[in-house]
C-alpha cells in the first residue's frame, strides 16, 4: 500500500472532526437540521485550517444516503467516492487553473443537467479569488438564481479579492487560525495513534512554529519522523526549525535588559555562527518579549499557556523591565522584524539591532525630559474637551489715555482744464480716430 502523508491521511472525514471551528461547525449543522441550506457559500481563511475539508464535509451530509443529515456514515458508499473525488455530482474545481470564462461558461452548462446519481450537484470552487473578473461576471447570474438542484462551495485564502457582488450572492464563513493548544491536542493523539514517542515541549514547538495551520503542523511531525525516527525530542525540533531554544533566547533577553553591549553582541555571533538563521533568532526574541509583556499586564494568561522552564525566565525578565521598557523593546523587534524580510545582509541587521535594543536604558521619553528641563514647574494638565478658559479680568489701574497723532489734511489736486463742448470730439468722429 503506498505511503499517505499525515496531513491526508488523519483530515477530518465527519464535522466531529474538524479541529478549531467550532462555530462554523454549529452553523452549518443547524442549517442541515432545519432545512436551511443556502445555494452558495463562500468559506475565507488563512491556509491550512479546514476549508476544503470542510466544504468535503458538507458536500457528503447532503448527499449522502438518508440525508441531508449531518450524522452520516463516512463509510457510506457516496461519502468513499466524495472523499476519492470519483463522484460525478461533486466536483472540484482549481480556480488557480480554470479562471477563464470559457471554462465558467462550461460550468453554467454543466449545471442545467439534473444529477447524475446524488441529490444535488455541488461545485466547489477552490482559491476563488484567482477567477478573472470577466469570469465572476459570467457567473453571477447562475450564482444569483441556480437550479434547485445545484449548490457551490467557494473556498479563498483572500477574500477581500473576491468581488462584492459575489460576496453578497453567498453566506460567508471565516475560518479562524487554530490556537496552539489544539494544534498540541491534535498531534498528541496523531502520536498516541502512531506509536510515536513525542515530547510535549517538542508538540508545542511544532505548534508555533505552525502559525495557525493544522496542515503545517501534521506536515513538520511527518517531516520529524521522517528525519529521526519515532522518539522526537525538543532539541531535534529545534534542529529541524534552526532555532535556539529558551535557554539561549532567553539569555540573550537578560543582556539586552541589563545594557550588556559586548556579552549580547558575543552570544548573538555564536548563535549565528553555529547556523542558526537571523530571521527565526528575531521571531524568537519577539515570542519571549511578547510572554513577558502579557505576564506583566495579566500573568494568569500566560501562566497556563507555557511551561515551567520557559515560564521562570519570563517571570525573571519581567521582574527586571519596567513595564514601558519591555513594550519599547517589543515594539523595536517587530520594527526590526519587518526590516530583516527585505535585508541584504540579515546577520549585520540583526547585529545591529541587537545594540540598539542594549542602549534602551539611555532612551528618555517626551515627559521626564520637559521634567528634567524644568524641574521645579509641573508639567500643564492636559486640555479636556468641554471645559472652556477663564475670562480674563479687567485690569485694576485706569489705562492712561493716549494723544492720537494728527492726521495731517489730504492735499488738494489741481482742477483739470476744461474743454470747451464744441471742441469735443462726438463718438463716430473718435471711432474714426
Amino acid at each position: 500500500m503506498a505511503y499517505e502523508v499525515f496531513a491526508r491521511k488523519y483530515r477530518p472525514r465527519t464535522f466531529a472532526q474538524i479541529v478549531g471551528q467550532q462555530h462554523i461547525v454549529r452553523t452549518l449543522a443547524g442549517a442541515i437540521r432545519q432545512r436551511r441550506i443556502a445555494q452558495a457559500y463562500l468559506f475565507a481563511g488563512p491556509r491550512g485550517t479546514g476549508k476544503t475539508s470542510t466544504a468535503r464535509i458538507l458536500a457528503k451530509a447532503l448527499e449522502c444516503t438518508g440525508g441531508p443529515t449531518v450524522d452520516f456514515d463516512p463509510s457510506d458508499p457516496i461519502c468513499t467516492e466524495i472523499d476519492s473525488g470519483r463522484c460525478l455530482d461533486v466536483l472540484e474545481i482549481d480556480g488557480a487553473s480554470n479562471n477563464g470564462v470559457e471554462q465558467v461558461r462550461e460550468l453554467r452548462e454543466s449545471a442545467r443537467f439534473a444529477p447524475a446519481q446524488c441529490r444535488f450537484k455541488i461545485y466547489v470552487i477552490d482559491e476563488v479569488h484567482m477567477l478573472t473578473q470577466a469570469a465572476f461576471n459570467a457567473l453571477l447570474k447562475t450564482l444569483e438564481e441556480p437550479p434547485a438542484h445545484v449548490k457551490f462551495v467557494f473556498a479563498t485564502t483572500e477574500p477581500q479579492k473576491v468581488p462584492a457582488t459575489v460576496h453578497s450572492r453567498c453566506q460567508r464563513f471565516d475560518f479562524r487560525r487554530i490556537s496552539e493548544k489544539e494544534i498540541v491536542t491534535h498531534l498528541a493523539s496523531l502520536c498516541a495513534t502512531e506509536g510515536l514517542a513525542a515530547d510535549p515541549k517538542a508538540l508545542a514547538l511544532l505548534a508555533r512554529n505552525a502559525e495557525g495551520s493544522l496542515r503545517d503542523a501534521e506536515g513538520a511531525l511527518d517531516q520529524l519522523v521522517g528525519f529521526y525516527g519515532g522518539e522526537l525530542s525538543e532539541k531535534v525540533v529545534l534542529e529541524m526549525f534552526g532555532m535556539a531554544g529558551t535557554g539561549p533566547i532567553a539569555a540573550l533577553a537578560r543582556q539586552i535588559a541589563e545594557g550588556a553591549s559586548a556579552p549580547a553582541l558575543r552570544l548573538l555571533h555564536d548563535l549565528l555562527e553555529s547556523g542558526k538563521e537571523a530571521m527565526v533568532l528575531s521571531r524568537e526574541l519577539v515570542h519571549l518579549f511578547r510572554n513577558v509583556a502579557v505576564y506583566q499586564t495579566a500573568p494568569p494568561l500566560i501562566r497556563e499557556e507555557l511551561p515551567t522552564s520557559e515560564l521562570l525566565e519570563v517571570e525573571a525578565l519581567a521582574r527586571a523591565l519596567p513595564p514601558e521598557t519591555t513594550l519599547s523593546v517589543l515594539e523595536d523587534l517587530t520594527q526590526w522584524e519587518g526590516r530583516l524580510r527585505v535585508a541584504a545582509n540579515r546577520n549585520l541587521l540583526l547585529e545591529v539591532g541587537v545594540l540598539e535594543l542594549t542602549h534602551h536604558k539611555e532612551k528618555v521619553s517626551l515627559e521626564r525630559l520637559l521634567q528634567e528641563l524644568s524641574p521645579s514647574a509641573p508639567l500643564p494638565a492636559p486640555v479636556t474637551l468641554g471645559t472652556a478658559a477663564p475670562a480674563p479680568t479687567a485690569p485694576t489701574e485706569p489705562i492712561p489715555a493716549t494723544r492720537e497723532p494728527a492726521i495731517p489734511p489730504f492735499l488738494s489736486a489741481p482742477p483739470l482744464p476744461t474743454v470747451p463742448a464744441e471742441a469735443r470730439a462726438t463718438p463716430e468722429e473718435a471711432w474714426r480716430l
